[in-house]
C-alpha cells in the first residue's frame, strides 16, 4: 500500500505563488496609495507656498511701498507722524523676508541640504559684503545629498541665517566660514569668524539671537554650542541626528 501525503495546503506550489502573487498586489496597492498621498502632500505645499507669495506677499509688498511714499511727504504739520510712518515700512519689510522664508521652506523644490546651502550663500554674501568679510563655505557632496523634512530645513536654515547676521553685525571680522559634515546620520554644522570675539560685542548678541539659535536646535533633538575668544573670534557649532 503507498500513501501520498500532500501536506498542509499552504506549503503546495500553487498556494504558494498565489501567495506571492496576493502579497504583490497589496504591497503594489500600498504603494499606489502612498504615491497618491506624496503627490497630494506636494500639490497642497506648492499651493500653500504660491498663494503665500502672491497674495499676502503683494499686500506686504504694497504697505512697504506706501509708507516709503508716506516718509517723503511733508509732514512738517504734524511731524509725529514720522516715526510711525517708518515703523510700519520697518515692520512690512521685516514681515515679507519672514514670510520668503516659511515659503521657501514649504516649497517642495528645496529639499536637499544644497538647496539650504544655496539660500544661505545668497543671504550671507549680500550681508557680509557690505560689513568687507570674506565669506568660505566648506560642505562636502555627501552632505549636499541629503534630503531635510520642512521642518528640519525651517530651522537648519534660520539658525545658520541668525549665525551669519551676527557675524555681519557683531564680530568686526574679516573672514567667516561655514563648514559642514556628515557621519552616521548625524550632521554637525559650523560657523567661524575671525573677529574680536564675543567679549567685545554689543549685548545684543547674548540677547534673543542666541535664545532662538538653542531652541531651534532643541527642536531638532540637536546640540548647540557656541565658544568665543577675547580678539580671536567666535565658533558656533550646531549638530543634529537625521532621524
Amino acid at each position: 500500500m503507498k500513501i501520498h501525503v500532500t501536506g498542509p495546503f499552504w506549503r503546495t506550489g500553487k498556494k504558494i505563488a498565489l501567495s506571492l502573487i496576493i502579497c504583490a498586489i497589496v504591497f503594489f496597492i500600498v504603494y499606489k496609495i502612498r504615491l497618491h498621498q506624496f503627490k497630494k502632500i506636494q500639490s497642497i505645499r506648492q499651493k500653500i507656498s504660491r498663494d503665500l507669495h502672491d497674495h499676502i506677499g503683494s499686500t506686504l509688498s504694497s504697505i512697504s511701498i506706501n509708507s516709503m511714499v508716506a516718509e517723503k511727504l511733508d509732514t512738517s504739520l504734524n511731524p509725529e507722524l514720522t516715526p510711525i510712518i517708518q515703523s510700519i515700512g520697518k515692520n512690512a519689510r521685516m514681515a515679507i523676508d519672514n514670510m520668503n522664508d516659511i515659503v521657501w521652506a514649504i516649497s517642495p523644490a528645496n529639499e536637499t541640504f544644497q538647496d539650504i546651502m544655496d539660500r544661505l550663500q545668497s543671504f550671507a554674501v549680500s550681508i557680509l559684503a557690505g560689513r568687507n568679510i570674506n565669506l568660505q563655505m566648506d560642505i562636502p557632496e555627501s552632505l549636499q545629498r541629503v534630503e531635510l523634512d520642512i521642518q528640519q530645513r525651517k530651522n537648519v536654515y534660520l539658525l545658520l541665517r541668525e549665525a551669519v547676521h551676527n557675524v555681519a553685525k557683531y564680530s568686526k571680522a574679516k573672514n567667516c566660514t561655514i563648514a559642514g559634515k556628515i557621519k552616521h546620520n548625524l550632521i554637525s554644522l559650523r560657523v567661524v569668524d575671525d573677529g574680536v570675539g564675543i567679549d567685545e560685542q554689543k549685548p545684543g548678541l547674548a540677547g534673543n539671537g542666541l535664545i532662538n539659535m538653542r531652541e531651534r536646535a532643541e527642536e531638532l533633538n540637536g546640540q548647540f554650542q557656541i565658544h568665543s575668544e577675547k580678539l580671536k573670534g567666535t565658533w558656533i557649532d550646531f549638530q543634529f541626528p537625521l532621524a
